[in-house]
């Protein structure tokens, strides 16, 4: 029928298409470029025993946090866990405090 014809003058098409594009080479890494999992950011702030017990606050109370949103508890007990989290998080050097991350809602 005339929509198999176009189908296959279409395949043609973009055949001829990929044919005539020349292929890019692949390029090569910079060669003193270590990967990131092996070159991690270094902190200016030294961890002291105070800041990485901080830390670890901030990591138990981030895990009761998410346990009560997942148990599904009263919203103003999950209200003041994350209350404390954040005021928990305030006290880090600048350095160290969490960056925002940038998901959110696409602009159309």
């Amino acid at each position: 029928g005339i929509n198999a014809e176009y189908g296959k003058q279409w395949y043609q098409r973009r055949v001829r298409e990929a044919k005539a594009k020349p292929v890019k080479a692949a390029t090569k890494p910079a060669p003193n470029v270590q990967p990131k999992e092996n070159n991690p950011p270094k902190p200016k702030v030294e961890i002291t025993p105070e800041l990485a017990a901080l830390q670890q606050k901030i990591a138990d109370q981030g895990i009761n946090v998410r346990n009560l949103k997942a148990s599904k508890a009263d919203a103003a007990d999950v209200d003041a866990a994350v209350k404390l989290l954040l005021e928990l998080k305030s006290k880090l050097p600048a350095e160290l405090q969490p960056q925002p991350s940038k998901k959110g809602k696409k602009k159309k």
